[in-house]
């Protein structure tokens, strides 16, 4: 993950110089749209910052920063788009296959920044489970082994827990309850009462 992190920041500092190039030399060119220009004197640039800003390999990235960085770059690569479509359709004159090529790079990192901030960071993936608990423990087992582990507060939300039924509801509600002991935050959504449903459990044979 390092190699690819480091590969799209090596192509975001390229992207980066590029665009300062572009930028400058738009402002001296004849012709051309506003929104073209636009495109390339403010968008590219500031597309090109954000993603070089984003994929840094020492700091800390927001989700915020991540998600501006997404929508700029998505930006980017339409205006690049609709430049290229305007110069196919004689609106613009110029090379039309110029603006698909600004776009691989912005490409590669929208990509990037998907896959990286969709998934859970490593650290917060949880355990393996241990199949050798004996049964009727595994949920507190797997529980206390991830809020262990876990460098943050350790959330549960279960809907319809109230689906479970007899013995099975009684068991998940005890290894639960257990699990509460270690700084784990329960949340339980259904429709019934849980614990009256489940004290009409203990009568069933």
């Amino acid at each position: 993950m390092k190699i690819c992190k480091y590969t799209v920041f090596a192509l975001a500092v390229w992207q980066m110089l590029m665009a300062l190039y572009i930028a400058g030399a738009s402002s001296f060119a004849d012709g051309g749209t506003p929104w073209d220009r636009i495109g390339l004197a403010v968008i590219q640039p500031v597309a090109a910052l954000l993603l070089l800003v984003a994929v840094q390999p020492r700091w800390f990235v927001s989700p915020l920063l991540a998600q501006l960085t997404t929508v700029m770059l998505a930006a980017n690569i339409t205006a690049n788009t609709g430049v290229a479509v305007a110069i196919l359709s004689g609106t613009t004159q110029g090379d039309w296959f110029l603006p698909l090529g600004f776009i691989v790079i912005p490409t590669v990192g929208l990509i990037y920044l998907i896959m990286t901030h969709v998934q859970l960071p490593r650290d917060l993936w949880p355990p393996k489970l241990n199949t050798r608990t004996p049964a009727g423990n595994r949920i507190y087992s797997f529980l206390n082994a991830w809020a262990a582990a876990a460098p943050r507060p350790l959330v549960l939300f279960l809907d319809e827990i109230d689906a479970l039924q007899d013995r099975l509801l009684i068991s998940v509600l005890r290894q639960l309850r257990s699990g509460l002991v270690f700084g784990i935050r329960l949340l339980l959504a259904c429709q019934a009462v849980v614990p009256d449903q489940a004290a009409g459990s203990r009568a069933t044979p």
